[in-house]
């Protein structure tokens, strides 16, 4: 009907505006995708490939191989690698060293995520977040945080997606921690594709783990601490961290970094302000 077009026309909307406002802000040079081969992360790579159909390419994509992994996760993003000439980065390191590692030999600033409010450890995550304590700087980005499952599937199901989606699988992880989801099994013991699933709350009905979030990424970073670590600004309060990410030529305007902001939430937050307020200084002392 009409209002549920309405709705879905907003969700996706908003998530592409988070993915052009990101590469608008950092540009291509300074923007990367964290592709795992899971749906969410999926998701992702066809919002990318939509928002700049004709130059998505120039767009970095980590791939953290982990042990155990699903020979057919690996097939798929090998596949879409191939098929959409992928720029793939391949980390076989452990996440924190992996990461630092390839931050440091380029200029990505700001990393795709494809995080969803209903994972565990996201709470307090926002569209536009810091990295955490102990992490090297950057921004994780979550353009499809606010989606459920049922929106990434009907965004999704008409898309490429990684075959074990059909099989019963409606999250994946390991192979050691990961089975076909009981809620989909037939009488006949085969099991019905991902996107048939009718109670959303069960989408990790499948992992051992009791819910571990999908992207490997985000399994690294909430693994660091019980609660997300806000990374917020009081009245002030130098912009030490952020300089080494913002304090560069290409993200000179402050304007575009309080309309990311604006277009991402539609509310300013008070340390949102305050990054705008002090960005201008904390430009004219980069070398601070």
């Amino acid at each position: 009907d009409n209002m549920a077009d309405a709705a879905t026309a907003a969700w996706h909307h908003d998530a592409l505006t988070t993915v052009r406002r990101t590469v608008d802000l950092f540009g291509f040079e300074g923007t990367c995708l964290s592709f795992n081969g899971g749906k969410d992360s999926t998701v992702l790579l066809h919002l990318v490939r939509e928002a700049f159909p004709d130059n998505f390419q120039r767009l970095r994509c980590l791939f953290f191989k982990q042990p155990h992994e699903f020979l057919e996760v690996e097939r798929f993003v090998h596949d879409m690698t191939e098929r959409f000439s992928l720029n793939l980065t391949v980390l076989e390191d452990s996440f924190k060293h992996g990461l630092t590692e390839f931050l440091s030999q380029n200029t990505v600033k700001a990393i795709f995520m494809g995080t969803r409010a209903g994972d565990p450890g996201s709470r307090g995550l926002s569209t536009f977040s810091l990295s955490d304590n102990g992490w090297p700087d950057f921004f994780r980005v979550h353009p499809i945080l606010n989606w459920s499952y049922t929106e990434v599937w009907l965004y999704l199901k008409e898309r490429e997606y990684c075959h074990l989606y059909n099989q019963g699988y409606t999250s994946l992880g390991k192979t050691t921690d990961t089975a076909p989801n009981d809620m989909l099994r037939r009488q006949d013991g085969e099991y019905r594709p991902a996107h048939e699933l009718d109670n959303i709350r069960l989408e990790r009905q499948g992992r051992s783990s009791n819910g571990a979030p999908v992207d490997a990424l985000s399994v690294s970073l909430v693994s660091q601490s019980h609660e997300p670590q806000q990374q917020t600004l009081a009245p002030g309060e130098p912009l030490h961290s952020l300089c080494s990410v913002l304090v560069e030529p290409a993200f000179s305007v402050s304007s575009n970094i309080a309309c990311f902001f604006l277009g991402s939430g539609g509310v300013l937050s008070q340390s949102a302000w305050l990054l705008v307020q002090h960005v201008d200084q904390a430009l004219m002392h980069r070398n601070c």
